[in-house]
């Protein structure tokens, strides 16, 4: 999709936005909202990048779960210490279900404020060390689930818990395996105009802040629509 056409879809996913706010705020009264940003800053929040920025976005090496020739790429820059990083995480679980085996792929790439969130590099890197045994989403539900209660201590924990072999897992987190690859993630957040998190990019958009996922599913879908009628 060209970058003109991008931004012009964006546009109008803008307006269905706004509409869909209204909708939540009436339904959040009976249920439990996710807390997310008012509709005018998250407007304010859209852009989308440079075709050198755009580069940037995706990681060979990052966690995703989708088609690598996906028409839809939602790309997440999160931290664990994060609260609205904990509650997005609820919406992708669930977004990862409704478009399993479709033409969606998810990836999450890390983004640790270790200077306001202690142990959020940490965390990173037991995720990762996770991944290691096909454990990565286990581990990321895992540590949002404690979040509160983050310290190296109690990653072995997790790791037992979720039935990984703790001495691999262990290992690979005392040697600081992925350090370089957290670090390419902060690297590239920087380059590519990433301040806070949770921050998502869908085909290159980004939108910082948290979403709620009937927003994000229309969005997902808008593209989808989108790249069908190409």
């Amino acid at each position: 999709m060209g970058q003109a056409k991008n931004i012009t879809l964006f546009t109008g996913i803008i307006l269905m936005i706004l509409g869909i706010f209204a909708l939540v705020s009436i339904f959040s009264k009976s249920a439990n909202p996710v807390v997310v940003q008012d509709s005018a800053k998250l407007a304010k929040n859209i852009s989308a990048l440079s075709s050198e920025q755009l580069k940037r976005i995706d990681n060979d090496l990052a966690f995703s779960i989708g088609p690598k020739n996906a028409k839809v790429v939602v790309v997440e820059f999160l931290d664990f210490k994060c609260d609205f990083c904990k509650e997005s995480a609820v919406t992708l679980r669930r977004l990862m279900a409704i478009y399993k085996n479709t033409s969606v792929r998810f990836v999450i790439r890390h983004l640790p404020l270790s200077d306001v969130h202690p142990f959020a590099m940490e965390a990173s890197r037991a995720a990762l060390c996770a991944r290691e045994q096909n454990k990565f989403l286990e581990m990321h539900y895992a540590l949002f689930s404690h979040q509160e209660k983050l310290t190296s201590l109690l990653f072995p924990q997790l790791a037992k818990n979720l039935g990984l072999d703790v001495v691999a897992f262990n290992r690979c987190y005392a040697e600081n395996k992925y350090e370089n690859l957290i670090l390419k993630d902060i690297s590239d957040a920087g380059d590519i105009g990433v301040t806070g998190t949770p921050t998502f990019f869908i085909n290159g958009n980004m939108i910082q802040g948290s979403i709620p996922g009937v927003v994000l599913e229309k969005i997902i879908n808008s593209f989808e629509d989108e790249e069908q009628s190409l």
